[in-house]
């Protein structure tokens, strides 16, 4: 799509980006906090309005987001690292050489079906396309009360229950965005097989608008991958090209994948996270992750560095080492090696010892610190880029394989 200029400075369809700022001023005002905005005591106000608004009307307010700060260069760059991911994981399917024929021409076909969601949804730009899809919000909620948000709350609920119920007697387009594009978060959507980019992940420190494959690509091609690789994880595999339960596999297929996710279930399951606490709160026993639970996450996660790499090789073959990078500090470090440190930065975080115990009895991902070091060590690439000895920490002598 080419983006013109003009579009930036016109309205926004007519009656959003009033009600949009009205609703804004009706949240509670700091005299209120002690009830708590989204149920907490101490809170930011702006930002618990903003959420909530975000929330309830995310393709409006996505559109104005989309209209003021989208860069063609930005959307030009990632549908490109899009593409080049999608072909990379092709060949690793094809490469599979446990995959046998009848499988491999079900699973070429998912791939070649699967949608990329990128950005936008296509009626953010376009002002009749986003009346139609608000079609009864104003009927429903003609106007904000300024000193009513809980019943403007309660308004806004009641149209988007409307608007779901009228689902169920209207097909909904395959294109349909499942979720608005201002989501910090990339998905696959297993229903629809399809992976969706929102423009909210399309930022520093996951993308820079320019030409920088190492980091683009360790980083954004990373979770590109990811979610493609979602379509061929352990429940994932279970539906087809169109998102239906579907036995797809032939029983040797099937039982060759199974005997090769075990390999990622007893990796995973060796990591104790106990040695993430602060020194102050060290426990007296081991936090093991269940590398059981966490199986689709982890195969996504290595499948996902390994077609972002295959990607991001070509890509360099293709336009020549033009863009390697020298970056201040930082230059004693290669491109390849940049591409791991670009990969590893997604992850790196900090976490309270709450978050942590919460994350290992009920999140399907593993801590951050182990989604880098699970994947790395798996990753011949890696060893090679970093010169890691055969049989170092970083490079064992067995390493998880599945795409």
């Amino acid at each position: 799509m080419h983006l013109q200029e003009p579009w930036r400075t016109t309205c926004c369809f007519p009656w959003c980006q009033p009600w949009v700022k009205r609703l804004m001023t009706s949240c509670p005002t700091p005299l209120h906090a002690a009830t708590g905005s989204l149920g907490r005591r101490s809170s930011r106000i702006w930002y618990d309005c903003a959420k909530k608004v975000r929330l309830m009307i995310p393709f409006g307010v996505g559109a104005l987001y989309v209209r003021h700060h989208l860069s063609s260069i930005t959307q030009n760059l990632t549908l490109q690292m899009v593409e080049d991911v999608s072909a990379a994981f092709r060949d690793m399917l094809v490469e599979a050489s446990w995959i046998d024929p009848a499988t491999l021409k079900e699973a070429l076909h998912k791939l070649d079906e699967m949608q990329h969601l990128v950005a936008f949804p296509p009626h953010a730009l376009i002002d009749h396309l986003l009346e139609e899809y608000h079609q009864g919000f104003t009927l429903q909620i003609p106007e904000v009360k300024k000193n009513d948000h809980f019943g403007n709350m309660l308004a806004l609920t009641a149209w988007q229950c409307h608007k779901s119920l009228l689902k169920l007697t209207s097909p909904e387009s395959q294109d349909s965005w499942p979720r608005g594009p201002l989501d910090i978060n990339a998905f696959y959507s297993a229903l629809r097989n399809a992976i969706v980019i929102p423009q909210g992940v399309l930022q520093p420190p996951i993308f820079i608008p320019e030409k920088l494959t190492a980091l683009n690509y360790g980083s954004l091609g990373s979770i590109i991958g990811h979610e493609t690789t979602h379509g061929f994880d352990s429940t994932g595999r279970m539906r087809d090209a169109h998102g239906n339960l579907n036995h797809w596999w032939t029983n040797t297929t099937r039982q060759q994948y199974i005997n090769r996710t075990q390999c990622f279930v007893k990796q995973y399951s060796t990591y104790d996270v106990a040695p993430l606490l602060p020194p102050h709160q060290q426990l007296d026993h081991e936090l093991m992750i269940s590398g059981e639970r966490t199986l689709a996450e982890n195969i996504a996660d290595n499948g996902g560095l390994r077609a972002a790499w295959v990607a991001y090789q070509r890509r360099v073959k293709k336009d020549g080492r033009a863009h390697t990078l020298s970056l201040p500090g930082l230059q004693h470090f290669t491109s390849d090696q940049l591409f791991f440190i670009s990969f590893a930065k997604v992850w790196c975080n900090n976490i309270t010892p709450f978050a942590l115990q919460y994350i290992l009895k009920a999140d399907v991902h593993v801590p951050g610190y182990f989604r880098i070091l699970g994947v790395l060590r798996n990753s011949p690439a890696f060893a090679e880029a970093f010169k890691c000895p055969i049989g170092s920490p970083m490079n064992p002598k067995e390493k998880c394989l599945l795409w």
